[in-house]
């Protein structure tokens, strides 16, 4: 009898302590189950966050590249601008507007309306100067629009003056700069103390630095520029006179009326500043207005065949006799012309003309 208790108790014991394992195992399954959920949400996160610093690093790839493309084109280093916008469309973002607006300023530069017109198309609301609608046909207008103008002259002002010196064919030096202020001191009957004058679109000064150099005449001039990187330094160049110019004038020079004001000038160059113009008839008027009785005007502009809009100097080019025309509407009196040929690619041509 004695022993079958012991049989029981131990069987009861087992059957219990079996019982407890088994309920824990369901407790921990169940713990188990109800922190699945919990985990899903934890690796969602945690793939989220990844998937974020993935489209960051991106973002900012395609950020530094069209950064290093803008930093190429206002350098002019237009292929290796192209380079970086078209790495940064093709692996980073191929729908990023801003990336065709670039490389559609790029190709325009080059002088490739067919390619800038096609990045163009996909630049959206990015084209504020509508550079898309002007290159369909420049030739129709008689006035760059002056947003484009305008980044036209940026991206072109670190190519220097280089374009205005060559070698002859007797490998005798061209300094057109020199050459254009020496064509208006040949001319000039005379200059008084205190004679007025202005440097319309004076850029890096050198028509005024090469006055300052070529005569000891007391004159008062004025240099007028849309940029101020222009302004700063031509108001800091030093000559024989002390600075070149005494006084600088930050205006757009596409509206001379405010840049020149009431003040009337005995002399007024613009040297290569207006080649955004296919028709001067209007801006003549306002320089003859601005001359004092027997001044001078004398003008210097890319020189072609034809009065055109030029792809490849992103400027209109002009034929002579179209300019003589206007200058003769004007009421201008011309009394010299001088030609330059710097090859095939670049030719120049002043006038010196005097209001009668």
């Amino acid at each position: 009898m004695a022993r079958n208790q012991i049989i029981i108790s131990t069987m009861s014991n087992i059957l219990s302590m079996l019982l407890r394992h088994i309920l824990n195992f369901i407790s921990n399954i169940s713990d188990y189950l109800s922190n699945i959920p919990e985990f899903f949400i934890n690796s969602r996160k945690k793939i989220d966050i990844f998937l974020h610093d993935q489209l960051i690093k991106f973002k900012n790839l395609t950020e530094t590249n069209i950064e290093l493309g803008k930093h190429h084109l206002y350098n002019g280093n237009i292929k290796d601008a192209i380079i970086r916008f078209r790495l940064a469309k093709m692996f980073f973002d191929q729908d990023n507007p801003e990336i065709d607006y670039w490389l559609g300023w790029c190709y325009f530069m080059k002088g490739d309306y067919l390619l800038a017109s096609e990045s163009l198309k996909h630049a959206k609301n990015t084209d504020e100067e509508n550079l898309a609608s002007f290159i369909q046909n420049p030739e129709e207008v008689d006035q760059v629009p002056s947003a484009i103008w305008d980044r036209v002259r940026t991206i072109k002002m670190l190519e220097g003056n280089q374009k205005y010196y060559a070698q002859n064919i007797y490998n005798k030096p061209i300094e057109i700069p020199l050459e254009f202020v020496e064509l208006f001191l040949k001319n000039i009957k005379e200059m008084p103390p205190g004679l007025q004058i202005l440097d319309f679109g004076c850029q890096n000064g050198l028509v005024g630095s090469f006055l300052d150099y070529k005569t000891d005449a007391q004159y008062y001039i004025t240099g007028v520029d849309e940029f101020e990187i222009c302004i700063e330094y031509a108001r800091n160049i030093r000559g024989e006179r002390g600075f070149v110019y005494d006084q600088t004038i930050l205006s757009p020079v596409s509206d001379i009326k405010n840049a020149i004001g009431q003040k009337k000038y005995d002399v007024i160059f613009s040297f290569d500043s207006m080649s955004f113009i296919k028709n001067f008839s209007r801006y003549f008027d306002d320089f003859y207005t601005a001359l004092n009785n027997e001044g001078y005007f004398v003008i210097m502009l890319p020189a072609g065949r034809r009065t055109i809009w030029d792809p490849k100097k992103i400027s209109f080019i002009y034929d002579g006799n179209d300019i003589a025309d206007q200058l003769k509407l004007a009421k201008f009196d011309i009394i010299d012309i001088k030609e330059w040929s710097m090859g095939k690619s670049e030719a120049y041509t002043a006038f010196v003309c005097i209001k009668s």
